[in-house]
């Protein structure tokens, strides 16, 4: 670029003449990089949302962590963009946090030098609880007894929140080194609540704050759900709640957009530009 400007003389136009071509070349470059990068980015906006949305109805029905693990993983091989992939990385250590959770509970019960009593599902009603006898466990599941007869529960056959609140909940409110592990488990559950309680009682400092301010943010976006279910339910009788309905769910999709509950329960991905 120095032979550009009021020095050039006839002898430098030549050169003048390659350097501009090379800087619009270069110009032209950038242009195409920065085109691809949003393009990419875009796709990875919605690749991550339909993996992490997938993963989380996937732990609404069942506590089936591999599964989750390789939809994850899928997905992840998929993107272009290292800031997507950190996402969904940030998703799988809390899968993985939920593993040590459950493993935590397999150990305990081979431990408990004791007749470990539980209150299980029986039959088509979910709502429905009997008491059972633990029999054995392991990572797959458990045989539990009722009278004479045992039957095998996999672990698939629970969604997080029921092996958290039927299964886990001792280890997940007195285990002290798996603490951070039950928020994470907590929270990808859906229990946010509970989540909560848990981080408030860590010691003070950055882990603290840090994890504190993530469940008080997904507590909130599942009471904004709460409001929005609510309020959609009057509006089906008295239009005069649309106008707060859909001020509650602006507000869900823009502040909350990266929690469960505008996670699993929209049906947009955010955009992508």
């Amino acid at each position: 670029t120095a032979f550009v400007g009021p020095q050039a003389t006839s002898a430098t136009v030549p050169v003048d003449a390659a350097v501009r071509s090379l800087s619009d070349e270069a110009a032209a470059v950038r242009k195409r990089l920065a085109e691809r990068r949003r393009v990419e980015r875009a796709a990875d906006v919605v690749t991550a949302f339909k993996a992490r949305q997938s993963a989380g109805e996937l732990l609404q029905r069942s506590f089936d962590l591999k599964a989750a693990e390789t939809l994850l993983g899928e997905a992840s091989a998929a993107l272009k963009t290292p800031e997507f992939r950190a996402v969904l990385a940030a998703e799988v250590a809390s899968l993985a946090s939920a593993a040590r959770v459950r493993d935590a509970w397999i150990a305990s019960t081979k431990s408990a030098g004791k007749e470990i009593k539980l209150k299980l599902p029986t039959g088509g009603d979910r709502r429905r609880l009997a008491d059972f006898t633990l029999v054995a466990a392991d990572e797959k599941g458990f045989t539990a007894k009722r009278g004479p007869s045992e039957t095998a529960f996999p672990f698939s056959g629970f969604s997080a929140a029921e092996a958290c609140d039927l299964l886990f909940k001792d280890v997940l409110e007195k285990n002290e080194a798996l603490r951070v592990d039950a928020l994470a488990t907590l929270l990808l559950a859906g229990r946010a609540d509970r989540a909560l309680e848990l981080a408030e009682q860590l010691p003070e400092g950055p882990v603290r704050t840090s994890l504190v301010d993530a469940a008080r943010r997904e507590a909130e976006g599942w009471r904004l759900l709460a409001e929005i279910r609510e309020l959609a339910a009057k509006t089906e009788t008295d239009d005069a709640y649309a106008v707060k309905l859909l001020r509650a769910v602006n507000r869900l999709l823009d502040e909350f957009q990266d929690t469960r509950a505008s996670l699993i329960h929209r049906r947009d991905p955010p955009a992508g530009a």
